[in-house]
């Protein structure tokens, strides 16, 4: 059909009304958005910020660490670090979260938060990795960065949360758009960690993954201690345990008499083993010295290895108890050596305070079963950590058989496939080691100089008429027991040698004086 020439001039017309129109849009829409993002910019002015996240339902103080322990072998350990970034002028916390399946790492990430003067909590984005189970990097999805790539910091926790409440978390077009929804602020929860009430309940979703929700509990002073997954799968997290890194030298005691890994001067340790078909030697003294490391008194340990009756390896380790009895690890100096005794370059040696490195705790004061954390914290240079896997455990050697055992899983985030079972025997310490990948090797103890000092515990007993003492030292061990009611002069009760670690000890209570104090000593 031919076309007249109005009918082409009103065809002209209407596109260009058409195109006028379009471009108009468009122009509001860009004017729209630079609004929209002046406001977010103006809205998260960095003269808003403080230094401190203190929010009641989401404190985040550096140098703690929370542990949590999931369904399906999955461990989650959160660590808000020393560290800080800024982003938009905002100076933010760096807070480190690593998922660890089955002992193996899945997924890391680096979060940076910030609290405004009013007291909300924002998530300025987060840095992903994720990884297959040989520990090799497979994509970094979920990453983003508040002010790139359209991407705008959200709100993580309100600063007065109310019932019905709903906010963006994650704002990132195409790679994170997380929402939550208060719905309760008052709800009660118990964890491994313990009970809760007027916790915070939200639900939360991403919109990117509509077919997966959480239900989330925060309870006051702590944060989030509850994680439930209601649609979409049913994985479940809870919080186990939180530790603190040191905050003075006042925190620390003189000397480490925890009873799974007291550190007597003067006390060597002689373990015998094989790994990979050859015979080992380990020997840890535990000295006289001490070394000052970020105002803390620490005692020196030397640990000796050898293979087939050759120096391979020696080890200076620091080590130091604070006052609620936990053994935090202060860092070593290792060298290894060739079979003419040279010295080989070698890796792994760090010291708190130096380089990003950061005391780890070597042995919690009271272990508690599936608890993990961080042993050693040095940058690129270790990252080690520990499982408790279980309590009260039977050990038999050829020294003797130990019971009450403490066993641990260690492992290495940097060195994946190297995993090693640690039994720990109460007055003793470590009593065996066995690798469980990464080789064949086991070294169990075949003597400890001197005697070490029996630990002496009561057991509580229904019967009111005595007192129950469990003794606990190195089998073969002669101790005796001692009683006082004035800490001045004591009366020996009984010498035993012990026959395994363990022996329980009945008294009754025909002494004198109805408070007693006891105490015991190696023969």
């Amino acid at each position: 059909m031919k076309m007249s020439p109005a009918n082409t001039k009103k065809g002209m017309k209407t596109r260009l009304t058409h195109f006028f129109a379009d471009c108009f849009w468009v122009l509001v829409s860009v004017i729209l958005l630079a609004v929209m993002l002046d406001q977010a910019n103006a809205a998260l002015n960095p003269a808003d910020f403080v230094e401190r996240i203190d929010h009641p339902y989401y404190p985040l103080t550096p140098g703690t660490t929370y542990h949590f322990e999931g369904t399906l072998d999955r461990i989650n350990v959160r660590a808000v670090t020393h560290e800080r970034k800024i982003v938009q002028g905002v100076v933010c916390t760096v807070v480190r979260d690593r998922a660890i399946s089955e002992g193996v790492l899945s997924e890391e990430s680096i979060n940076w938060f910030a609290q405004d003067k009013h007291g909300n909590v924002w998530l300025f984005g987060e840095d992903s990795k994720h990884f297959d189970t040989q520990g090799d990097l497979t994509d970094t999805k979920g990453s983003w960065e508040a002010g790139r790539n359209l991407a705008e910091a959200g709100l993580i926790m309100p600063a007065s949360p109310t019932v019905g409440q709903t906010y963006h978390q994650e704002s990132a077009p195409g790679v994170a758009d997380d929402l939550a929804t208060v719905l309760a602020v008052n709800a009660g929860v118990v964890t491994p960690f313990g009970t809760f009430t007027n916790c915070i309940l939200t639900r939360e979703s991403s919109e990117l993954t509509p077919d997966k929700v959480e239900q989330r509990y925060y309870a006051p002073g702590i944060g989030l201690v509850l994680t439930i997954q209601v649609e979409g799968g049913d994985e479940r997290s809870e919080l186990g345990t939180i530790t603190r890194d040191p905050v003075a030298p006042a925190d620390f005691v003189a000397g480490i008499s925890h009873p799974y890994l007291p550190m007597i001067p003067g006390t060597t340790f002689r373990y015998l083993g094989s790994k990979d078909g050859r015979s080992l030697l380990e020997e840890i003294i535990v000295t006289h010295e001490s070394k000052m490391i970020l105002g803390v008194s620490c005692t020196v340990v030397r640990d000796r290895m050898s293979v087939e009756g050759l120096l391979e390896e020696e080890n200076v380790d620091w080590f130091a108890q604070d006052k609620e009895g936990n053994v935090w690890y202060f860092g070593e100096i290792t060298q290894q050596f060739d079979a003419n005794g040279l010295v080989l370059p070698t890796g792994g040696s760090w010291e708190a305070g130096r380089f990003g490195a950061e005391p780890g705790i070597i042995m919690p004061s009271r272990a508690k079963l599936k608890q993990t954390y961080l042993q050693e914290r040095a940058p690129g240079v270790a990252l080690d950590m520990a499982t408790v896997v279980g309590i009260g455990v039977e050990a038999r050697l050829k020294i003797g058989v130990f019971k009450d055992c403490l066993v641990t899983r260690d492992f290495s985030l940097l060195h994946l496939g190297e995993v090693e079972e640690r039994y720990y025997a109460p007055g003793v310490g470590l009593i065996l080691s066995v690798v469980l990948e990464g080789g064949i090797g086991r070294l169990e103890l075949a003597s400890v100089e001197p005697t070490p000092p029996p630990h002496l515990q009561i057991i509580p007993t229904v019967d009111q008429a005595g007192v129950s003492l469990l003794l606990s030292g190195i089998p073969g061990g002669a101790y005796m027991v001692e009683s006082s009611s004035d800490l001045i002069a004591w009366e020996a009760l009984f010498t035993n040698t012990l026959s395994g670690n363990q022996t329980t000890f009945f008294l009754t209570n025909s002494l004198k004086d109805a408070r007693q104090f006891f105490r015991s000593t190696s023969r």
